[in-house]
């Protein structure tokens, strides 16, 4: 299996123009993608809290803030 390649090493590979456009659509998926609608497509619930090293309460947190 090949080895991850860092998205630094990924975006410096990359044109200014082309990492101005990946930055932009990465902003635009953030603005209207939820932290719950990812965590529910990944079908992960406990495992994110997990994951981040933290419990399930903060979690549901920034699920619901709103920005």
């Amino acid at each position: 299996m090949k080895k991850p390649v860092p998205l630094s090493e990924m975006m410096a590979r990359q044109t200014p123009e082309a990492q101005a456009a990946i930055l932009y659509g990465a902003q635009e998926i953030v603005r209207v993608v939820t932290l719950r609608q990812i965590r529910e497509a990944v079908k992960v619930s406990q495992q994110l809290a997990t994951a981040t090293g933290s419990t399930q309460a903060p979690v549901s947190r920034a699920e619901t803030r709103r920005t």
